[in-house]
Order: structure tokens, then C-alpha cells, then sequence
């Protein structure tokens, strides 16, 4: 299965800067990538190149100066090539990135995610 995971534009991937989700990811990765093709999305930090694959993941890695840019630089690269589309935090980003695609969507939420704030779409 080809799947792109996506993070938010708090922080980047790997954990360098901490993250729950990020730290999540670097315990399972290694064991997803060995299943299924994965792409995972996460923002730009200086110390890390922009595109890179290690360990059978592809990173990419967006600017991030707004929320906007990085969603938009998001869906730039998202096609129905993709099986899955996994999104970590971000219900309001769904209906935008799913917008045109046929491929399946998932929503993971975390921490204080639940709150009415977090879940009202803009």
C-alpha cells in the first residue's frame, strides 16, 4: 500500500524539536515501511534536507511560514496514486486536501484535539 502521513505545521520529522506524533512515528515507521511505501509530510528545519528517502521512507519536507503555505505545498503533491492519506490533528485540513481525490483518508487526533476549537472547520 502506498501511504502519505502527514504532520502538522508545529513541528518537523524526525524528532529533533520533540512532537508526540513525531516521537510516535519514529517507533513505527521502521516497522510500516517495511509493509507499505511511505511518504510522510512534515515542515522544513534547517538541519534536514527538504526531499530525502532513509530507511525506505521518502520525506518530504515544505515551508511553513503560515498554516496555508504548508497545506497548500501539501496538496501539491498529494494524487490518487496514493492508497491511503493519513492526516495527524488536523480534521479542517481534510475536506481541502481530499478535495478531487479518490484515494481514502484517515484522521488520527491527539492530546487537546478535541476541543470544539480544534475540530470547527474554518
Amino acid at each position: 500500500m502506498k501511504i502519505a502521513m502527514i504532520c502538522s505545521e508545529k513541528l518537523t520529522f524526525p524528532p529533533i524539536n520533540g512532537g508526540a506524533v513525531q516521537m510516535y512515528l519514529e517507533g513505527t515507521l521502521p516497522i510500516l515501511s517495511k509493509l507499505h511505501e511511505i511518504t510522510l509530510f512534515s515542515i522544513q528545519d534547517p538541519k534536514l534536507p527538504n526531499n530525502a528517502i532513509e530507511r525506505d521512507v521518502k520525506y518530504i519536507r515544505l515551508p511553513a511560514s503560515t498554516k496555508e503555505e504548508y497545506v497548500r505545498g501539501i496538496k501539491k503533491h498529494l494524487t490518487n496514486d496514493f492508497d491511503l492519506v493519513h492526516i495527524f490533528n488536523r480534521p479542517s485540513w481534510v475536506p481541502f486536501l481530499s478535495k478531487d481525490l479518490t484515494c481514502a483518508f484517515s484522521l488520527s487526533m491527539h492530546n487537546e484535539m478535541f476541543l470544539q476549537k480544534k475540530l470547527v472547520v474554518p
